[in-house]
């Protein structure tokens, strides 16, 4: 079974669960599905789907009110199944089925997830980390710029040591720096987690 099919059949069977009475049509140019849906409490309304793997031509105007993307994702013109199936039930006053929620739920877990993933690769990236310096230190930070190979190094690597004095864990790589620390593995080098 196409994903469009599988997805198709999903809402079509979520919408006839609150209500809705459903037509169903296939392209026949590809695997693209169509939903029509109507409502009691929609009279003289009838919701147009479309649920497909790419987006509709211009010239072939618009899709209808949801344009679906086959593959389960939010891409290109389309929309996710989940939001389509929370919009139907909102206009017809119905709770959003458990199954859509669900869906809604880990997709925005999933984001925030990686939302940190990205704030905690940054926070550990050299860059992010010499901005602190240079934020905290901008007069020291511009002598150190200004000097040369082994001082410049040397002059990065106190004011490093002296942050994390003054921030401890804060820099995840200012251990390392420190000349008279012992090797040591980064998780242990930041006690309670880095804060931004």
């Amino acid at each position: 079974m196409a994903r469009e099919t599988s997805i198709a059949n999903r809402i079509a069977e979520l919408a006839q669960d609150m209500g809705y009475s459903r037509q169903r049509d296939s392209s026949k140019l590809s695997g693209s599905e169509y939903l029509s849906l109507a409502h009691e409490r929609l009279p003289g309304t009838t919701l147009k789907v479309r649920v497909s793997d790419h987006d509709l031509p211009q010239s072939y105007g618009p899709p209808g009110d949801y344009d679906v993307y086959g593959k389960g994702r939010t891409s290109g013109n389309g929309i996710h199944w989940s939001d389509a199936v929370a919009h139907m039930a909102g206009r017809v006053k119905e709770e959003v089925p458990a199954l859509a929620q669900r869906e809604i739920t880990r997709r925005a877990n999933e984001e925030r997830e990686a939302q940190q993933r990205e704030a905690q690769e940054l926070r550990h990236s050299p860059a992010y980390q010499e901005g602190r310096l240079e934020a905290k230190y901008p007069e020291e930070w511009k002598a150190a710029v200004a000097m040369s190979g082994r001082e410049r190094s040397a002059a990065r690597k106190a004011l490093s040591a002296r942050y994390e004095q003054e921030h401890p864990g804060h820099l995840s790589w200012a251990p390392y720096l420190k000349p008279d620390a012992a090797p040591q593995s980064q998780a242990a080098a930041m006690p309670g987690g880095m804060t931004p």
